[in-house]
């Protein structure tokens, strides 16, 4: 994961983006207010109250907060590489440091898994396997982020996969019933204009790429088919 392992440097990046009043760390958005947005993503995903909810890669924090302001009864647990971003968390949320692809929790204890964003960090089996250790039967994956038509292409030291890989994983690892939305992407944030120079630019480099959102289940009494 590079650079996310550097705290110094996230710190440094995060708390310049924070400061220009970002904190939901996603490119493509359907809406330009953060709490519309999350809202938004909150409807396609669909947690029942009282989920506990992984949010692996969570960065600021910031979805699970405006999540929990939608239904202040879901739980959460914030994992990221990095204390840097956890700083800019929710104080009364459980906070982890550890790796998407080796969570820091025990098997069965959560009913979701968020990613938002990350897998183009990790190893998407590894990452995909971890949540299905941490998942009960019958639990849930959101995956929020981007995807490509055709080739695979690599933007800001992140990997944007073909939308057939992400199914064919999903596959591989047991899990069920795919619901994808193919969103609007009719906005882009500006947290990455630092690093790419301008947002013509950024937009050049992520020519081919769309916002996906995916959701499926772990089956309910069933083994693990890797």
């Amino acid at each position: 994961m590079g650079a996310y392992y550097d705290d110094a440097v996230v710190k440094e990046l995060t708390d310049s983006i924070v400061a220009r009043g970002e904190s939901l760390l996603q490119i493509f958005r359907e809406h330009d207010d953060e709490r519309e947005q999350a809202t938004f993503l909150h409807r396609q995903a669909g947690p029942m109250p009282f989920d506990t909810i992984i949010d692996a890669g969570c960065g600021t924090g910031a979805m699970a907060r405006h999540w929990h302001a939608v239904d202040p009864n879901l739980k959460f647990k914030l994992l990221n590489i990095g204390a840097a971003q956890l700083a800019h968390a929710d104080p009364d949320m459980e906070q982890s440091v550890g790796d998407i692809e080796a969570m820091p929790y025990p098997p069965a204890c959560a009913n979701g898994v968020v990613f938002s964003y990350v897998l183009g960090h990790c190893d998407l089996d590894k990452a995909l396997s971890e949540a299905w250790r941490v998942l009960r039967p019958g639990g849930w994956i959101f995956i929020y982020d981007m995807a490509t038509m055709e080739q695979r292409i690599r933007v800001l030291n992140y990997d944007i996969r073909p939308a057939r890989d992400l199914f064919k994983a999903i596959r591989r690892q047991g899990f069920h019933c795919p619901k994808a939305w193919i969103n609007a992407g009719k906005s882009m944030s500006k947290v990455c204009i630092g690093e790419c120079g301008s947002l013509d630019q950024l937009k050049t480099l992520l020519e081919g790429a769309y916002s996906i959102s995916l959701k499926f289940h772990k089956p309910t009494g069933e083994a693990h088919e890797c």
